[in-house]
């Protein structure tokens, strides 16, 4: 059995056919909480994380479904609060709003909160580097990637020129300069070299 069906085989098939509407074709269902007896009311609501979003699914009494669901993106912070007969989950968004729901079964609130934190540890990495992509194209610098070569292997021009034509040298130093094979202070000795045989 797959940890998808794992996880849907703990709840009533309406209630997954239930959920399941509200996904996209791409999205399955991670983790699901549903509330348990101490709920008000005969209605139920769930709340069910997919690889992109939370959905809080408050049913109605007489039918329907309000759908609200959260990207994964806008999520500051999850929390579950664990009490003697049931949990509540609470989720945080990145413009102060909170989202809670109360009165759900404690060992899938549990559940829920693992899945959440690895999603929110995956979101925290990508705003990490985001930023500092943003503040390195602020800085206006470059990005440099280093090839996984060993150091002998690089084509560093050490000795006599490969070719008599100094533009031609200046071009190919430039390129080996951008692609990272030389830092700033080796590009500008060679560069002078090239330019004082001119």
């Amino acid at each position: 059995m797959s940890a998808l069906e794992e996880t849907t085989a703990k709840f009533p098939k309406r209630l997954v056919s239930c959920a399941r509407r509200y996904l996209t074709d791409n999205e399955q269902i991670l983790e699901m909480a549903q509330q348990n007896g101490l709920a008000w009311g005969q209605a139920k609501d769930v709340v069910l994380t997919t690889e992109n979003r939370i959905l809080f699914l408050r049913r109605h009494w007489f039918g329907g479904v309000t759908c609200q669901d959260i990207q994964w993106q806008d999520v500051n912070n999850v929390h579950v609060r664990q009490r003697i007969f049931s949990s509540n989950f609470t989720c945080h968004l990145d413009d102060g709003d909170k989202i809670v729901m109360g009165c759900l079964h404690r060992k899938q609130a549990a559940g829920l909160y693992r899945v959440c934190q690895q999603r929110e540890q995956d979101w925290r990495e990508r705003r990490r580097i985001r930023a500092m992509e943003e503040d390195y194209a602020k800085s206006g610098g470059f990005r440099m990637e280093m090839p996984s070569m060993s150091s002998q292997s690089l084509p560093v021009p050490n000795g006599p020129p490969t070719t008599a034509n100094p533009r031609i040298q200046l071009d190919e130093l430039k390129q080996l300069f951008e692609e990272g094979y030389l830092d700033e202070a080796e590009y500008q000795a060679k560069r002078a070299e090239i330019i004082e045989r001119m």
